[in-house]
């Protein structure tokens, strides 16, 4: 039993770390990807991602945006607000990802409903560890088979690692009930029951340009048993 309670206290010691910052801090970048996949959930082809973000004490206020490049008319735009203290993080986003010609503000007038998505967040973060819950709580689209509020929810654990200079994240998610991870059966409805959606491996490497300027670049392999699909994903980031 005490062994038991040592490890436990060592993995919380590791997952606890300082986050909160004491000044105010901006994040401006992008990344541009080879193919867009969320959660183990095809989104578009190569695509470029702004983000842009403020911090201050553990608060951060950002946007994050995709632009698919071949066709510019699958967009997503979404805004999110998190807390973080220590290694426990708060959340809540709102997701846009109706595309090019359709109503941000207002619903769309084909169904009536709006395209936004609003979800929550928790979950606890360390150096290697890492375990989220997100839960869509508002979205008139976020449906189960019964046309009910599908509250679609996504659980992730990540293990970060390394080998040799590369940089390693591996990612196992899974969603408890049907909703928009569920993936589709062969009747084209919603899968019942709990589904894997995603696992997968991250290996990120610093490519030097210059003297004074580096870039990550990374190829990440994904499995998505619920959609029955894979993919192997490049990306850069700025």
């Amino acid at each position: 039993m005490k062994k038991i309670i040592l490890a436990i206290a060592i993995l919380i010691s590791g997952l606890v770390s300082a986050s909160a910052q004491d000044k105010p801090t901006m994040t401006v970048g992008g990344d541009l990807v080879s193919t867009y996949v969320w959660r183990g959930v095809y989104q578009t082809g190569a695509a470029l991602q702004p983000t842009l973000s403020v911090g201050y004490k553990g608060l951060s206020i950002g946007a994050w945006g995709s632009t698919e490049i071949a066709t510019m008319g699958a967009k997503e735009f979404d805004l999110s607000a998190f807390y973080t203290k220590g290694a426990l993080k708060l959340g809540v986003t709102d997701y846009w990802w109706s595309g090019q010609n359709h109503h941000y503000f207002s619903k769309e007038s084909s169904d009536g409903k709006s395209g936004h998505y609003l979800e929550g967040t928790v979950g606890v973060a360390g150096p290697k560890f890492s375990l989220t819950w997100n839960t869509m709580f508002a979205g008139e689209r976020d449906l189960n088979n019964k046309g009910d509020q599908a509250y679609s929810t996504y659980i992730e654990a990540g293990y970060n690692f390394s080998v040799g200079e590369t940089a390693m994240a591996a990612a196992v998610g899974v969603t408890p009930w049907e909703g928009g991870y569920s993936g589709l059966s062969e009747s084209g409805a919603l899968k019942t029951g709990a589904q894997v959606t995603n696992i997968s491996l991250k290996a990120t490497k610093t490519v030097k340009l210059s003297d004074s300027y580096s870039i990550p670049v990374y190829v990440q392999g994904i499995l998505a048993p619920a959609a029955d699909q894979s993919y192997l994903v490049f990306g850069v980031t700025f």
